[in-house]
């Protein structure tokens, strides 16, 4: 997941595809962020060892930022509504569909 603050891309690796989001919480790994670039590119990463497609596209908003947590509102193909992501660890979180 990308998402675009200002001219870099936070990045969390997800470890459910989008559409499984929408009906359960997955594990969301922050990692480092990325150029614009990345937003449209597809094709192997960390010299082949892994690899990224585009799969949803949208926009988000912040809804609600604390220390512990944050609700966005996503208006994407696949995750749209409001989505919580939760502070697990240092660099993990929950991220899950708040219906």
């Amino acid at each position: 997941m990308m998402l675009r603050a200002g001219s870099v891309l936070i990045t969390y690796r997800l470890d459910s595809p989008p559409e499984d989001i929408t009906t359960r919480r997955a594990l969301a790994t922050k990692i480092a962020d990325h150029d614009l670039k990345f937003l449209t590119y597809q094709g192997p990463v960390n010299h082949g060892r892994g690899s990224v497609q585009l799969v949803d596209k949208g926009t988000y908003r912040i809804i609600e930022q604390h220390p512990a947590f944050t609700i966005f509102e996503f208006s994407g193909n696949i995750l749209r509504g409001r989505y919580k992501l939760t502070a697990v660890n240092d660099d993990q979180y929950k991220f899950e569909c708040e219906i």
